[in-house]
């Protein structure tokens, strides 16, 4: 509502400005008001004050001097007036007039040259006449006192609009914001019965196991009190066939398989660090000569027999590891029949 009666008495004053006649009272130069409802009214005040003034003073006089300044000053924009109007015909025939003759001539000849100039010269007064048309309006509009009144109140208007504007945009941020929270309130609501039912599960839960721990306690007093009762052995703990750990049997084969897989690492690293010729195709990579032929390994009777005998002490070897192996797995795993009976009890049940 306040915005609304501001901007009407806005438009009210600007109506009173539109129609405010700038031609009205007037403060001169010299601090008096010269009266009058029109233009021609005070020029013919003026006219009859400097009749007055030169009965009985010179041309030299500063008041003359300053009703001659006003009466010119009153009489200039008449005559602008009149000059403009006629300046503006004058422009509007000589457009007419070069339209035509470049249509005639060609826009190349010297007098269709010479009507542009000549209609580009009087353009440039035009303007500097409306400039100072607008200068003097200016002024008038400066030195009359209605005017600046009205202006002054619009700009106070403007200024209590602007600031209602922004209090009302302050409203409405603030007004947002409640609305926000207003259609946020549901799923609060919804948020704050999720977290209830939780709570609620949680102490039934929290009450479930108190009420368990106060039957522990409970249980544990009547033990405390029931020390000296006796018991009766109703059936005999029976003997363990097997201890339940360590499995050996399984340690073992895993020692089995990790021996056998370093033991395999190992000659593969062994034969990939080895850069010894081996080949006739390493022996040629190693420089540019081609290799013409190749002599095979010639073994004499002493290398068939140190072959023979490396053999004999590997497979020595290894049937002393497996007499170990079973000599060990008897006396400290389990007898070797008894191994031998479960071996063939898990392969029947297999097949």
């Amino acid at each position: 509502m306040q915005l609304s009666s501001l901007k009407e008495r806005k438009v009210y004053l600007e109506g009173q400005i539109a129609n405010l006649d700038l031609s009205g009272p007037v403060v001169t130069a010299g601090g008096t008001i010269v009266s009058g409802g029109t233009r021609e009214e005070r020029l013919k005040s003026l006219r009859l004050q400097l009749i007055n003034l030169q009965t009985s003073l010179s041309d030299k006089h500063p008041d003359i001097i300053r009703l001659k300044r006003e009466i010119h000053e009153l009489e200039a924009p008449t005559e602008e007036t009149k000059v403009s109007s006629a300046d503006t015909e004058r422009l509007n025939d000589l457009k007419n007039r070069l339209v035509t003759m470049k249509v005639q001539l060609g826009p190349q000849h010297p007098d269709v040259v010479k009507l542009s100039r000549e209609v580009a010269s009087l353009s440039r007064e035009i303007q500097n006449s409306e400039k100072g048309k607008t200068v003097s309006r200016l002024a008038q509009e400066e030195r009359n006192p209605a005017y600046m009144s009205l202006k002054t109140q619009i700009e106070s208007i403007n200024i209590e609009i602007n600031h209602l504007l922004d209090e009302r945009f302050r409203i409405k941020k603030k007004m947002n914001y409640y609305q926000k929270k207003i259609e946020n309130a549901p799923r609060v609501e919804k948020e704050y019965v999720s977290l209830t039912t939780d709570y609620g599960n949680a102490r039934e839960k929290y009450n479930e196991i108190m009420s368990k721990l106060m039957e522990a306690r409970v249980a544990k007093g009547m033990e405390e009190t029931q020390h000296g009762e006796r018991f009766t052995i109703i059936e005999p703990a029976a003997k363990a066939e097997a201890p339940e750990k360590p499995d050996r049997l399984k340690v073992m084969l895993m020692g089995l398989f990790l021996s056998l897989g370093v033991g395999a690492g190992l000659a593969f690293l062994q034969e990939n660090l080895d850069h010894s010729i081996k080949t006739t195709a390493d022996l040629d990579s190693l420089g540019d000569v081609p290799m013409l032929s190749a002599i095979p390994l010639i073994e004499s009777e002493e290398d068939i027999k140190r072959k023979h005998k490396r053999i004999i002490i590997a497979v020595s070897l290894a049937i002393g590891v497996v007499c170990v192996a079973l000599i060990v797995i008897h006396f400290f795993i389990m007898p070797i029949d008894i191994l031998w009976l479960k071996i063939q009890r898990k392969l029947m049940i297999q097949l």
